[in-house]
């Protein structure tokens, strides 16, 4: 082997020795972003939940009241991101549990454990009282999401995760939360403007294990959503206005905007002042169906308005929500103003302000009042202790019902909740729930529905790392 052969093989050996140094370096640092970042944390959640029934004949066959106890451990990871400056990774993950640790067959439905009833039903439909058993299970459930930053300009996340928003959001009123199957992109360029799209192609509801796609009439149907919110910094403390749109093929589509402000009127006193409207609407083969049943009405609309007073630790509110009503006599086939996804596991709930722990007051030609009162204690010696009471009163128009007499739904919810500020439990919670609700048709003479809702819940989250 001649000099120039020697010499070229030396090169080449320092080349790649080089390559492969900076490579090292490279994935070092990469392995250092994604992991110094990186973040466990485990939740507990123990929920104790008893609703009793006085509603004439309603649970056909089964106990009037129902009751579950159970024990969530939830950990959450989240890592960090690793790349340039052009593009960094990143993965988050879950594991949840929840532990039956009570609870008869019989008594489900309530959403708190795995069961054969459906949870977060319109209650005084009676859709609960028509499950099969009413069997109540332990159930888990584990996903991952992958994201990705580009240039410090779009947030975009696929896999299993959790969604907000007024089209397609996420439920944790239970021990185990909803979660979502798709893919999101988020604006992050711009401090005042929120800009969003989500693609949704099924979901696993709070007591579900496994997902289930978005299908209608057994075809794959994906959710589609787009939205964005921009605050108005000046006005008051900011003008908040929101918009979103919503579509499933041959299903739903659907509209939604927002509007809040809030002013400090002294050092102690604040007024915030905000309203929504939303509107949904049967699509392609729904809206064809729809018509071919002779149903005359294919859409239906809402909107809300609300004010609430803060002063020291008192905090007044009241709001004013009605949907839209349409007779019953003309045909009307499309009966709720929630935006209804087909298929998958959906626990999207109704964006409405007077949508609280039982009912929405969302009915077909339904207006409600709502009064609302909160305390905090934190000003009055006992930092950590807050107290709420609120009463909805809501009619629902006799001809969106076909009906001689207008039906009457009202609801009082109660709440204390109380953190540990310090010692080794601090931030330890307790949350005690009771709720009373009614729905009158004024037809019989008998509510059709009287419950009573208890719920106790201790919470505490540990950082892992």
């Amino acid at each position: 082997m001649n000099a120039f052969k020697i010499s070229a093989l030396a090169a080449a050996v320092v080349a790649a020795s080089s390559v492969s140094t900076v490579a090292q370096a490279d994935a070092a640092q990469a392995w250092s972003q994604f992991a110094n970042d990186s973040s466990l944390s485990l939740h507990l959640r123990n929920f104790f939940h008893d609703r009793d029934r006085d509603n004439n004949g309603f649970n056909k066959g089964q106990d009037s009241e129902q009751q579950s106890w159970a024990q969530a451990f939830r950990f959450d990871f989240a890592s960090g991101m690793a790349g340039n400056d052009v593009v960094k990774v990143g993965v988050d993950a879950y594991a949840y549990y929840n532990q039956k640790l009570a609870g008869d067959s019989g008594e489900g439905g309530l959403g708190t454990l795995k069961g054969d009833c459906p949870s977060d039903i319109d209650v005084h439909k009676g859709a609960d009282a028509k499950c099969s058993g009413g069997k109540q299970e332990s159930h888990g459930k584990a996903g991952a999401a992958l994201k990705l930053s580009i240039a410090d300009m779009a947030m975009i996340k696929a896999g299993q995760f959790r969604m907000s928003g007024p089209m397609v959001n996420d439920s944790d009123s239970r021990n185990l939360p909803s979660v979502r199957e798709g893919g999101q992109i988020r604006s992050t360029a711009w401090e005042n403007l929120n800009l969003y799209g989500q693609v949704v192609t099924g979901g696993s509801a709070k007591t579900n294990s496994g997902t289930s796609e978005y299908e209608v009439n057994g075809d794959k149907e994906n959710v589609y959503v787009v939205g964005g919110d921009y605050n108005f910094a000046g006005l008051g403390n900011g003008l908040l206005i929101s918009a979103a749109y919503g579509k499933q093929t041959n299903n739903l589509q659907g509209y939604y905007l927002a509007a809040d402000i809030d002013f400090d009127l002294t050092d102690n006193v604040n007024l915030a002042l905000g309203s929504q409207y939303g509107s949904a609407s049967l699509i392609g083969d729904f809206e064809d169906e729809n018509k071919a049943d002779g149903n005359k009405e294919d859409d239906i609309y809402w909107y809300d308005l609300g004010a609430s007073l803060s002063f020291g630790p008192a905090k007044v509110s009241v709001s004013y929500q009605a949907v839209e009503q349409q007779d019953a006599d003309d045909g009307f086939g499309f009966d709720t103003a929630a935006y209804s996804w087909e298929g998958g596991d959906d626990d999207t709930g109704f964006y409405g302000r007077n949508s609280v722990q039982i009912g929405d007051f969302h009915e077909n030609g339904e207006t409600s009042y709502q009064v609302r009162g909160d305390l905090d204690f934190a000003d009055l010696g006992v930092p950590g202790l807050t107290l709420m009471a609120r009463y909805i009163d809501g009619e629902v128009d006799k001809d969106s019902l076909g009906s001689t007499k207008d039906a009457d739904e009202t609801e009082l919810d109660l709440e204390a909740a109380y953190t540990i500020q310090s010692g080794a439990a601090k931030g330890l919670k307790f949350h005690l729930r009771y709720a009373q609700y009614e729905y009158d048709t004024n037809e019989t003479g008998d509510k059709e529905l009287e419950l009573d809702d208890f719920r106790f819940i201790t919470s505490y989250t540990l950082s892992v790392f």
